[in-house]
């Protein structure tokens, strides 16, 4: 898989040349790649905090990337990380595997840190101010669960050739990934978009885009036509998805991490954001 790395039009210094020193690797599960791209027998190597890490199915199908812990699941590759090495202390929650399956992905690497592409998710007034969108409602507050930090919104945006509303769960799992369930009632099709985010070297990241879409039951195809329907919109819904963030991309790549903000009520929920991203610190330090 071709993995783009981001070159930034700006002259200003880049995250991982201004990234306190102090700022650790934080623990959980990060995506090294899909399930699809490890065929028995096969070994692929990933960069990982720092280091390369093989992994290797074996000829009876499962995954190893000794001497850090592997799962697989939702058609992604998750490998663990811990202070101490051992796996994380939670596991990947379930979804239904044929909706959130991605069909498509993709990937660019930057300078920047998981928990500041995290934290843009609820940075309510960015998505208004640099993505365009013409409304953006809190349909149910943040609520965080022990690793698991949740919320809902209704986005109004105008296209070129129409007007869409739509529904948006965000749900995120640690600060490696965050899972976008969106409602497009109008089409009758239901969307996956995930974002994945991996430390791949100190002040470095990789930034993960891949989708699924499913047709309700409700509109009746024959199943050859429904599931081609289903990985065009897939695969558009993640191209798409990946050019909107590039407007977020020279922010990661250039941003000064600030301990302390001066937040508005407009920004969002990011103090009660960080309180719950401290528990991913692994050396125990306050992001």
């Amino acid at each position: 898989m071709r993995v783009r790395t981001y070159k930034s039009p700006y002259a200003a210094r880049v995250a991982d040349e201004i990234l306190p020193t102090w700022l650790s690797y934080p623990s959980g599960w990060f995506c090294l790649g899909f399930s699809r791209q490890w065929k028995p027998g096969d070994v692929h190597t990933r960069p990982f905090m720092g280091t390369d890490v093989p992994v290797h199915r074996t000829r009876e199908g499962k995954l190893r990337a000794d001497p850090l812990p592997v799962r697989e699941a939702h058609g992604i590759v998750w490998v663990g990380h811990t202070r101490d090495r051992t796996p994380p202390g939670w596991e990947i929650p379930s979804f239904p595997e044929s909706f959130v399956s991605p069909h498509t992905y993709c990937a660019v690497e930057m300078a920047g840190h998981p928990q500041d592409v995290m934290e843009n998710f609820i940075d309510h007034r960015h998505i208004i101010e640099l993505h365009g969108v013409d409304f953006l409602d809190v349909l149910t507050e943040a609520k965080a669960d022990g690793p698991f930090f949740s919320v809902t919104y209704r986005v109004g945006r105008s296209l070129p050739f129409c007007s869409t509303v739509q529904d948006i769960r965000v749900q995120f799992i640690g600060l490696g990934a965050a899972l976008m369930t969106i409602e497009l009632s109008r089409y009758r099709l239901t969307a996956a978009q995930w974002l994945l985010v991996t430390p791949v070297g100190p002040g470095r990241i990789r930034y993960w885009g891949a989708a699924s879409a499913t047709v309700a039951p409700s509109f009746r195809l024959p199943s050859l036509p429904r599931h081609g329907i289903e990985r065009l919109v897939g695969f558009g819904m993640n191209r798409w998805s990946l050019r909107d963030s590039r407007a977020d991309w020279p922010i990661y790549h250039h941003k000064a991490y600030l301990p302390h903000p001066r937040l508005n009520s407009e920004d969002g929920p990011i103090g009660a954001f960080r309180h719950w991203a401290r528990q991913f610190s692994s050396d125990g330090s306050d992001r």
